[in-house]
């Protein structure tokens, strides 16, 4: 275990690391999140059309793409289903089923799952993952979900699996109140949160918590840190050597492993006696095992006041996942290697409004034209400057040599028709570059609005298929997060709580590791 210095050490430079590479990402994506909720130009753009006199239009087209995905995900989302395996019964599978239905029902986790979902399709990426809430149970906690956007959070960027078996740390930051923080962890001493100095201020996600300026200014809050290390440490394992069948041990008192040795010397002598069949003698061993380990430094205010497990009881891996929407691991640059939806119809929208706002322009120079006449043959020539409809201009006959023609109307250029057709073109590569079009979406391709139910959704499994990596993404991150919470329930969820929830005791298997 590192010392509070070398683990403060450690964390800060893995945040200057992470933070540098995912820098390029992290300006990109912000673009392209902007760009989703239809702020498509910069700032400086704004101020140089407002002061030339033109109005900066968004039209957001990005957003209907994102809304297709966001919907078909929310009307088709899978539920945990737990299976028997290695010999397990469909007792235990079945009761794991329906406190998984409970827990992602109680603990609001389909809304997070999904939101956290729409965050992967705009920016590229988001986290979801679990937690413990001693609000209500403050004994062994409940299962609660949370999701976290792409500024804040920062991953090993060597990695490249879904699981996160590959990534060497994770970074997190919250912005919380004492009180809060005291209610997140109630295993810390209240006074050591309320000793906690004053002032602090670092230069930590910026991009998501500007406020950390000024922070200092309010002294109810704390910078709420969560460094995740992967490491090893060595657990004690009975081994079966015939089944590969193993049991961590470490924790056992030691008058169970003395008793544990006393056996297994025991079934040594037995293999020696001939009057034993070998076959018969139980081949066990206790190993010394190196082991995945994740352990959880939390900071508070730059101060660390807790190591060890995170309180879920997960160690192997972190209790979090990723949802990624593109991802290409043979990409070393961070800007290309992650990206969402929006990264394919960024400048597509762009160059859509800058089109529509020339048809604007045109439709405007039309509708305001003036007026050409002789001098002198209109008395007042203010008339001309009229506005809307039923205007009257008088003409004097004695200084107007060719009559009524002596007043024409200045006739503009109108709106460029291969230009309005464009625009077309563009509305159409919205759909087309997101990979959906009007299949996918159901409606026929000739016009007919006569299309069976079936006929629709055939055609819009059909034309998913261009996107179902994506799909495969968040299905997967879904199956590893229902991993960690079947582990999590062996952890915190003890058989009077599964009998309260599932009005039944829980299987003899129920805790099997």
């Amino acid at each position: 275990m590192l010392t509070d210095y070398e683990a403060k050490s450690e964390f800060d430079e893995n945040f200057k690391y992470s933070r540098d590479y995912w820098a390029p990402f992290q300006k990109d994506a912000q673009v392209y999140t902007l760009a989703a909720s239809g702020y498509t130009w910069s700032d400086d753009e704004r101020k140089e059309l407002i002061k030339i006199g033109r109005e900066p239009l968004e039209f957001n087209i990005i957003r209907r793409p994102l809304q297709f995905f966001s919907g078909y995900l929310r009307d088709n989302i899978n539920q945990i289903v737990y299976a028997p395996v290695e010999g397990s019964d469909q007792l235990t599978a079945d009761q794991f089923t329906k406190l998984s239905y409970y827990i992602w029902d109680k603990g609001q986790g389909y809304p997070e799952f999904l939101d956290a979902s729409d965050e992967a399709f705009k920016s590229g990426i988001s986290l979801c993952g679990i937690q413990m809430d001693y609000s209500k149970d403050f004994v062994n906690g409940d299962i609660s979900f949370y999701k976290r956007t792409y500024n804040s959070f920062y991953l090993d960027p060597t990695f490249e699996k879904i699981d996160l078996r590959d990534c060497g740390f994770g970074i997190t930051r919250d912005l919380i109140g004492k009180q809060y923080a005291k209610q997140l962890m109630p295993f810390i001493d209240p006074k050591a949160i309320d000793e906690l100095s004053q002032g602090f201020r670092d230069d930590k996600f910026m991009q998501y918590h500007p406020e950390f300026t000024t922070f200092s200014r309010n002294r109810k809050l704390v910078a709420y840190d969560q460094y995740y290390r992967r490491t090893t440490r060595r657990r004690k394992f009975l081994v079966d050597m015939k089944s590969s069948y193993y049991r961590d041990i470490t924790d056992l008192p030691e008058d169970e492993l003395d008793r544990l040795k006393m056996g297994i010397t025991r079934f040594d002598r037995m293999k020696q006696d001939p009057d034993f069949d070998e076959e018969d003698i139980p081949n066990i061993e206790i190993r010394d095992i190196e082991r995945d380990y994740v352990e959880l430094n939390i900071f508070l205010n730059g101060e660390r006041l807790y190591c060890g497990e995170d309180k879920t009881g997960i160690t192997h891996t972190y209790p979090f996942v990723p949802l990624i929407c593109y991802m290409e691991p043979s990409i070393w640059m961070p800007s290309q290697r992650i990206q969402g939806i929006p990264s394919c119809t960024w400048s597509l929208q762009r160059q859509f409004n800058k089109r529509h706002m020339k048809i604007i322009d045109m439709m405007d120079s039309d509708i305001s034209t003036g007026f050409k006449y002789l001098l002198g043959s209109v008395p007042d020539p203010t008339e001309m400057q009229q506005s809307g409809q039923n205007k009257l201009i008088g003409i004097d006959p004695e200084n107007a040599p060719q009559g009524l023609d002596s007043v024409q109307q200045l006739q503009g250029g109108g709106a460029n028709p291969a230009l309005v057709e464009y625009q077309q073109i563009l509305d159409q590569l919205s759909l087309t570059l997101s990979n959906v079009n009007e299949s996918t979406l159901g409606i026929d391709e000739k016009g007919n609005t006569q299309v069976s139910g079936r006929l629709a959704q055939v055609r819009i499994a059909q034309g998913l298929r261009g996107n179902r990596k994506i799909f495969d993404n968040i299905e997967t991150a879904q199956q590893v997060l229902g991993g960690l919470i079947l582990k999590t329930i062996q952890n915190h969820y003890p058989p009077g709580k599964v009998e309260r929830i599932l009005a039944e005791q829980p299987s003899d298997q129920f805790y099997d590791q």
